[in-house]
């Protein structure tokens, strides 16, 4: 018997019924058959994720009409037998029971077909909860990648402001420190550009080894004879870096000279033994 009920769980969700069939199946589930509450449970979970599904299109009203007229059947009232045994007289008043009306092949074949119309719309639904998933993840990457040009802009602004300060290197009131190699790594140069007026300074590097990732360049210059940073860098995969010289003092005086030494990720409060680079100031 519950299986005869059982398939009617879609239509009665979709509201796919006749009122006779509706009432008869409301009365079932009101016995607590447990298959047929699991049915309409399942059945209700998947129509909610319809609205979120393609739209779907209105039949016209005259075909809607014709589909319920053919599958409209009557139901059948039987008289209640009396039990053997027992009397024939009904104890109140008369009592029927309403059977099951006779399903034919089309109404076999509707509640399959609202199986099928809402196992589709699920399809549809969860194809549509997968884009909206690729969607958000593609939104994602564009906001990374929007920043990570941002800050290539930010750095395109400061090595141009470092260009045309070094484009400027021949006036007679900048001072130009040359760092040579020293033992620990003689390879690469770099140049500091300082200036007297503006306390300002920039340098370059090129030919520098490039670092592992625990690893980080870091530049000091030495005032009064001890150091002080004066920023943290890391070079490109030729071995470039192109920067401004960070917390100078507001004059230059008792800055004798500028040394880089290798430091772990993010610098170090003094600098680590040996200096791979050092250059004497010589005007100040």
């Amino acid at each position: 018997m519950a299986d005869k009920f059982t398939e009617l769980a879609a239509p009665f969700v979709l509201g796919m019924l006749d009122e006779p069939e509706a009432r008869q199946f409301a009365q079932h589930l009101a016995t607590g058959c447990r298959e047929c509450r699991l049915a309409v449970q399942n059945a209700k979970r998947v129509a909610s994720l319809l609205p979120y599904t393609a739209p779907q299109n209105e039949p016209p009203p005259e075909l809607k009409q014709r589909l319920l007229d053919a599958i409209a059947a009557e139901s059948k009232i039987l008289p209640m037998r009396p039990v053997a045994g027992k009397s024939e007289a009904p104890a109140t008043g008369p009592a029927t029971i309403r059977s099951m009306p006779q399903r034919t092949f089309f109404q076999r074949a509707r509640g399959a077909l609202a199986w099928a119309a809402v196992f589709l719309l699920f399809a549809v639904g969860y194809s549509y909860f997968l884009q909206r998933d690729l969607i958000r993840q593609l939104q994602t990457e564009l906001a990374e990648r929007n920043a990570e040009m941002k800050l290539l802009q930010f750095e395109l602004e400061r090595q141009k402001t470092v260009i045309e300060r070094i484009k400027k290197s021949s006036a007679p009131r900048l001072l130009l420190v040359e760092l040579k190699g020293t033992e620990a790594n003689p390879s690469g140069n770099v140049k500091v550009l300082l200036d007297p007026q503006t306390v300002g300074g920039s340098f370059i590097a090129y030919n520098l080894p490039p670092l592992p990732r625990e690893n980080d360049y870091q530049l000091w210059f030495l005032k009064n004879g001890k150091p002080f940073d004066a920023g943290v860098f890391a070079v490109n995969e030729k071995g470039e870096f192109i920067g401004e010289v960070q917390h100078l003092p507001e004059t230059l005086a008792g800055i004798s000279a500028f040394a880089i030494t290798r430091e772990p990720k993010g610098g170090s409060p003094t600098p680590t033994m040996p200096i791979y680079w050092v250059g004497a100031v010589q005007g100040v």
